[in-house]
């Protein structure tokens, strides 16, 4: 038997031109698993001139080699992976992914753009850090004069020593405040927390509030004995002796005042707070 072309598609709803008779000129044919896979969609039927092989074939944008009888359609070469999955007009896409060497050019730009990028976090990290530092202090001064004036005085706040509860802190001297600090009342006027804590004693020397190590920070006071003394008045002092104006350094670990990161707190006898930068004076 002759072998045909199949030349041209149209929907189910086209029909054969009047003077289509059996198949000397026109065949009409649902389309069989094969011409789907070649990316016709299945609710299309093919209306197509059945040319002889003999005759001059024109290639046309839907031309596909088919053999009579059964029009069996066959798919022609193509160099393209097709994905299987039709749009509504019936075309197929090639499909998506990505090789191993796209994903580690991605892998190696992210990698390069964050450590461009962590540099520029370090000084925001470091004010949150002094911001912190800064704030816990100022919180602690204004409970001790608030917790003296109701008890009558005798409020302390004292430094931590170093390695304190097991930690690994160690400080420069009495006026570094670096390892934290804890506020108590002082029940029997030692100047120091010498009673062990029982909390079902009135008064008793347990710890109001602590305050943990500073990470990676450095807080000094100048002329620090070690505490801080607030008496019945609100007023505070260095150990127990006249009140003082008090000033504290707070700056990251391993720098001075001169950082764009530090700051001052200045701390009046009557217990005014305030806070300026590590460059300016109180």
């Amino acid at each position: 038997m002759a072998d045909f072309h199949l030349m041209g598609r149209a929907k189910a709803s086209d029909k054969a031109p009047s003077n289509a008779t059996g198949s000397a000129n026109w065949q009409v044919a649902r389309l069989s698993p094969a011409g789907i896979s070649a990316g016709l969609p299945p609710e299309e039927t093919a209306v197509c001139p059945l040319i002889p092989a003999s005759m001059p074939l024109v290639s046309t944008p839907w031309s596909r080699h088919i053999r009579s009888p059964n029009m069996k359609i066959m798919q022609a070469p193509s160099l393209h992976r097709w994905s299987g999955v039709h749009t509504p007009g019936g075309a197929a896409h090639p499909s998506a992914g990505f090789t191993a060497i796209e994903l580690m050019v991605v892998v190696a730009i992210v990698a390069i753009l964050t450590a461009l990028a962590a540099p520029s976090f370090q000084p925001l990290i470091e004010r949150w850090r002094v911001r912190d530092a800064a704030e816990g202090m100022t919180s602690t001064m204004y409970l001790a004069r608030s917790e003296a004036i109701k008890r009558s005085g005798n409020v302390i706040i004292i430094k931590n020593p170093d390695n304190y509860l097991g930690s690994t802190c160690a400080t420069t001297g009495l006026t570094d405040w670096s390892c934290g600090w804890r506020v108590f009342f002082d029940a029997n006027g030692s100047g120091d927390q010498t009673l062990p804590c029982n909390a079902a004693a009135i008064p008793n020397e347990c710890d109001i509030q602590t305050a943990p190590e500073m990470t990676r920070m450095t807080v000094n006071l100048a002329g620090s004995t070690g505490k801080i003394v607030v008496d019945r008045w609100g007023m505070a002092s260095h150990g127990g002796g006249a009140p003082a104006n008090m000033f504290f350094e707070v700056m990251p670990k391993g720098k001075d005042m001169t950082d764009a990161s530090a700051a001052r707190l200045c701390v009046g006898m009557g217990g005014r707070i305030v806070r300026k930068k590590g460059s300016e004076t109180c």
